[in-house]
């Protein structure tokens, strides 16, 4: 079975490339004066920080969260995870572990439940050796609970 969030990913960016332009759009209506401030006391300096501060707050909010995207592949003959960080110039990793040594699946959460984390576990001859955390904080609720149903069925 293959879990992916493309979608969710898509949307993301999509997202993001709105509010870049609506905040550039309304920064742009400042600067050249079509827009003028309602209030005496706000400045143009006032209303492009209200202007662009819905927009920085979503994009460190979309970093924080470190949104990578996943591709997991569950089947008899192994677990194939391909994932990669959504920040510029990161590069794409992936994870290949033979059916016979899967050991287990531990998923995580941090910053405040901002982000979840899977952890791998592979059997080898010296004992369990431990993938570094994939974050998944990408999958929807759907996909995560499926994603925790196939690990717990293995």
């Amino acid at each position: 079975m293959t879990i992916e969030n493309r979608k969710s990913i898509i949307r993301w960016k999509l997202n993001r490339f709105i509010m870049a332009v609506v905040a550039l759009l309304l920064v742009s209506l400042v600067v050249t004066n079509f827009i003028k401030s309602p209030f005496e006391s706000v400045s143009k300096v006032g209303l492009v920080f209200i202007f662009i501060s819905p927009y920085l707050f979503y994009y460190i909010l979309f970093f924080a969260r470190n949104v990578n995207y996943v591709k997991i592949d569950i089947t008899p003959e192994g677990v194939f995870v391909k994932y990669s960080s959504l920040f510029p110039g990161s590069v794409r990793r992936a994870i290949e572990i033979k059916g016979g040594s899967f050991y287990k699946a531990e998923f995580t959460t941090s910053l405040l439940g901002l982000r979840r984390n899977m952890v791998l576990y592979q059997k080898t001859k010296s004992g369990v050796a431990k993938y570094p955390p994939i974050n998944i904080t990408g999958l929807n609720e759907k996909d995560f609970d499926k994603l925790v149903s196939l690990f717990k069925a293995q």
